[in-house]
Formats: structure tokens, sequence, C-alpha cells
């Protein structure tokens, strides 16, 4: 009985090393993209998902919104060596058949909800949180509570995780912060079929804590 509980202890004790392992590996690699946004250095983000390829001569381009209408929001493309461009992006890119390759996977597929909105697109914005953080990069707009984020919502955060599933599908889950809606964990599955092509399905959106700024565009 001894040696089970023992060997049950170093189980969940290797397991929580390796979450804890994979939990720095994504967040590494979800911040290196953030910056890329940031510095609007899109050229670099496919070099920096590695577990990621897109056919020779073929790159990623980025086409930031314009501030006309009610609204605009970016917009990802694949562009072929003739120039040409095509919205659906994953008819190209390879997915390599890993944890890492569906984190970041959903990293790209995410992708457009932290690029440039303008106006009513702003509904979209999201802020993705992807580590327990001590001070997250959230300003929630008109709240009077200006330790809202610090004592109420950080401590609710999650880590995001990556889970295969018996059938070879890919769950991942991560929380995000908008201002309108709170904070949310999400969880979208990633399917990666035998020629490494990629398919998503958003499957909850749980609300850890609840916010509505109260703006309507």
């Amino acid at each position: 009985m001894e040696k089970n509980q023992e060997a049950k202890f170093a189980y969940h004790d290797v397991a929580k090393k390796q979450q804890e392992h994979c939990s720095a590996v994504f967040s590494k690699t979800a911040q290196t993209i953030i910056k890329l946004i940031k510095e609007k250095d899109y050229n670099s983000i496919m070099n920096r998902l590695d577990k990621l390829s897109l056919p020779k001569g073929d790159s990623l381009f980025i086409e930031e919104c314009t501030q006309n209408g009610m609204g605009d929001h970016s917009r990802i493309f694949v562009k072929t060596p003739e120039e040409t461009r095509d919205e659906d992006i994953w008819n190209y890119i390879k997915v390599e058949d890993s944890v890492e390759g569906a984190w970041q996977a959903f990293l790209l597929h995410k992708m457009w909800h932290t690029l440039p909105l303008f106006w009513h697109a702003n509904y979209a914005s999201r802020t993705y949180l992807y580590s327990k953080v001590d001070d997250p990069d959230i300003i929630p707009i008109y709240d009077k509570n200006p330790n809202l984020i610090k004592d109420v919502v950080n401590p609710l955060i999650v880590d995001p995780d990556v889970v295969k599933s018996s059938t070879g599908k890919y769950y991942v889950s991560c929380c995000f912060w908008t201002d309108f809606g709170g904070l949310i964990l999400e969880t979208v599955e990633v399917s990666i079929s035998s020629d490494n092509s990629a398919s998503f399905k958003d499957l909850e959106g749980k609300i850890l804590y609840k916010y509505d700024c109260g703006i309507l565009f």
C-alpha cells in the first residue's frame, strides 16, 4: 500500500513539473508574439511559431484595420509568390502534431483579437493572459475600484493548458479579459489531421469574473 502511495505521489510530482514546464513554454511563446504585434513586426511572427510552417515562398501577411466607416478589424492573410492573398490561412499552414503545435495554432487562430481594431470592432478586443502574473496588463474602463484587477481578478486567472485526448484531438484552455464580458476562460478544440492541417472549434467560454464597462460604440 505504501509503495502504491509513493508511486502515486511520484506520478503527480512528475505531472506537476511537466505542467509547469509547459506553462512556461506556452507563456514565453505567447509573450513573444504579443511583443511582435506591439512592435508591428508582423513579418517575424511565423519565425517564432516554429511548430507551424508554410509552403516555400508563401508568407504570413497582416493588413491593419482602416479607420473608415463604423468599424474595422485587422486581417491575416497568406501571401503567395504570385502576390495573391488568401484569408483561409489554414488551407496553407501545417501544424506539428504535438502539444506545442496545438498551442501555437491556437495563438495564431485567436491573434486577430489582439491586432489593431477600429471603433465598433473594439467589442472583439481581448487581452489574453498567458500566466498567473502579479500585475496583468489590464486597465478596466470606468471602474471605480483601482485594485479590482490585483485583488479580485488576478487570483482567478488560470494558467493556460493543452490536453491531448484519446481521440487525438487537443483541448486548449486560456484566460482572456474583455471590457465587455470580464475574465473568461476559453476552451478550443484543435484537430490536427494526418496531413498536418488544422481545424478549430470553440467549445466553452466560462465567465470567471463578470464585468461590463457599459460603453456603447
